[in-house]
This record gives structure tokens, C-alpha cells and sequence, in this order.
């Protein structure tokens, strides 16, 4: 089966059409990751081998700057890599191809991130309870 193309495709029917340059660059990036797996593992590539390992296993060689996959990897493009890997993987479990998202993490680490005590969600309880500006 063809992934990229199916994922291709997936991109242009949605919605919210992503720009025909964000396209190509999830293609671009995500063609990396598949040839990288290929090489790799000297075998096609299978998205059911992926675990969170192998990904973090990914990462750490287009950190280095001397990596053969990508060189010189900046902090903004590994970002990119990520959240075009995270949308691939994304469309792969709403096509059932896969069964655990191996970036599901990732993307939970993120929200844990941005509001890791839970704060907003217990301003909400308050306000829906009704408790005292004090409180």
C-alpha cells in the first residue's frame, strides 16, 4: 500500500485544506522518516513496527548534527518532523492501519505541557460550582 499517497489524499479531501506547501512539506517529512526506517531495518516499511522508541530513536539521529538523514537539524525543523509524523500517524489510526498511535503520548506530554497542574480545568470547576472569587 501506498501511505503516502493515501495520506496525500486524506490532506486535500479534508475541510480545512491545508496550503499546497504544508502538503509537500508533511510529504517531504515524512518520506524521510519512512526511508529512514527502510534503511534502517533493511526491510519495507511497516507502519505496525512503529513504537514510541523507535521514534524517539529517530529523533536522536536528526539531532545530531552529522546525522545522514538530516543534517543539522535546528529545533524548529525537529518540530516540524514531529508534528508531521504526529498528523500521519494520526491519519493511519483513523484509517484503522494502525491500532496505537505511537505519538498519542507525544501529543498528551504536550497538553501536560502547557498547563501541567490542571489549572484551567479546576478555574472551571470553581466557576461552574459557583465558589466565592476567594476561593
Amino acid at each position: 500500500m501506498d501511505f503516502l499517497e493515501a495520506f496525500k489524499k486524506s490532506l486535500l479531501a479534508n475541510k480545512q485544506q491545508p496550503s499546497k506547501a504544508t502538503v509537500k512539506n508533511y510529504l517531504a517529512d515524512v518520506r524521510k522518516f519512512i526511508r529512514w526506517f527502510e534503511n534502517q531495518f533493511n526491510t519495507p516499511f511497516n507502519p505496525l513496527s512503529v513504537n514510541s522508541k523507535l521514534i524517539e530513536q529517530y529523533t536522536k539521529q536528526i539531532e545530531e548534527p552529522l546525522s545522514a538523514a538530516i543534517v543539522g537539524s535546528s529545533p524548529r525543523s525537529l518540530k516540524r518532523y514531529h508534528s508531521s509524523l504526529r498528523k500521519f500517524f494520526q491519519f493511519l489510526e483513523s484509517e484503522k492501519l494502525i491500532v496505537i498511535n505511537p505519538l498519542a503520548k507525544e501529543t498528551e506530554e504536550i497538553k501536560q505541557q502547557i498547563d501541567p497542574w490542571h489549572l484551567r480545568k479546576f478555574k472551571n470547576f470553581l466557576y461552574a460550582s459557583k465558589a466565592s472569587k476567594l476561593t
